[in-house]
């Protein structure tokens, strides 16, 4: 089924090296799997017993623990993907606090218990009678179907289209029986099964609502639930999906004079299952980005002037010209296509010389 789950967590969602996600994993690790259990793990795991079924319990173990953390180099990764070590895990604990030696191993573990349990216990019991303190400090966990009752009445009978909100976009299709929901995301976001699902290919022509929280771009369109709680976005007729319409440059490499205008030739990638139509509007442009190895970094935005057809899975070629920065250098170009909702630098870099 071209492995969906690999390539949304371990290709789709990566991107470069940050010590952040390294640090995020490792601390992750720390609190998913309890403070106070490490000693056990560790103990447990290192414990010099040698026999072909301790081995295989601890090649399950680490090589999971292992995996992730390479791809840590690479990405962000969540702690909890490591889930299925707890098996191995727990059965290599037992083994390890079995050893008749290791008393003072199992009196520490019955400590843990014994403060675990109950605070376990307290945890679930909050959660299920949402006491007023929780509810307050973690609101967005509850009145779910309230929530979503204010979000319709201000967005009517129109198709769904959520920017940078996965979980919400979840939310509003689940609680308010919208189907089917899409979730878009900018260049900066990471993917999430929306971009598997492409949803929002179904929507072509129709009227849409594009809501999000970019409060300082989109216009408020609605109250929801408290004075201070605002949809944020703008409704769209006759809408066009441009989430997974991918421009590229052309040129390998190209030299060009800093702050002069400069057109640059452009193939258009529709990797949706339905024609798209690119429509000249005041929001809508390409969207340069240029990155050198000082991380210094330059948006320049390409105006499209013609409207643009393209066919399901096909490709066309463009012309668009835009103004350049007055820096000089080697520079790597990306490009994207920008509609307030849309549009991040994809593909394969350039490289753009500004002299």
């Amino acid at each position: 089924n071209d492995f969906p789950s690999f390539r949304y967590h371990l290709v789709g969602r990566n991107t470069t090296f940050d010590w952040l996600y390294i640090w995020e994993y490792i601390s992750g690790l720390f609190i998913s799997y309890h403070p106070l259990m490490w000693p056990l793990i560790l103990g447990a795991y290192f414990n010099r017993k040698k026999d072909n079924w301790r081995f295989t319990l601890l090649f399950l173990s680490l090589s999971v623990f292992l995996f992730f953390g390479f791809m840590s180099l690479r990405g962000h990764v969540q702690s909890q993907w490591t889930v299925m070590c707890l098996v191995p895990t727990i059965i290599l604990i037992y083994e390890y606090l079995m050893v008749p030696e290791n008393h003072r191993v199992r009196n520490y573990a019955k400590f843990v218990f014994l403060i675990s349990i109950p605070l376990l216990l307290f945890v679930r019991y909050s959660v299920a009678t949402q006491p007023e303190w929780l509810r307050k400090r973690s609101d967005r966990f509850y009145d779910r179907e309230e929530w979503t009752y204010h979000y319709k009445e201000n967005i009517g009978n129109r198709k769904v289209v959520y920017k940078d909100g996965y979980g919400k976009a979840s939310v509003l299709a689940f609680y308010g029986n919208i189907y089917p929901v899409a979730g878009g995301r900018s260049w900066h976001h990471r993917a999430s099964q929306f971009d598997l699902w492409k949803y929002e290919e179904s929507f072509v022509g129709d009227s849409v609502a594009m809501i999000g929280f970019h409060k300082t771009m989109w216009p408020t369109i609605g109250v929801v639930k408290a004075p201070d709680e605002f949809v944020h976005g703008y409704f769209i007729d006759n809408y066009q999906p441009y989430f997974h319409v991918y421009p590229s440059i052309l040129e390998e490499e190209q030299k060009v004079a800093a702050g002069d205008s400069v057109t640059f030739n452009i193939v258009i990638r529709n990797d949706y299952e339905t024609d798209v139509q690119i429509i000249p509007k005041e929001e809508l442009r390409f969207l340069l980005r240029l990155e050198n190895d000082n991380d210094e970094f330059h948006y320049i935005k390409l105006k499209i002037e013609n409207q643009y057809h393209i066919p399901r899975k096909g490709r066309i070629e463009v012309s668009a010209k835009g103004l350049m920065p007055l820096a000089k250098g080697k520079f790597n170009a990306t490009i994207g296509l920008e509609d307030l909702a849309t549009g991040y630098p994809h593909g394969k870099a350039k490289v753009l010389v500004l002299e």
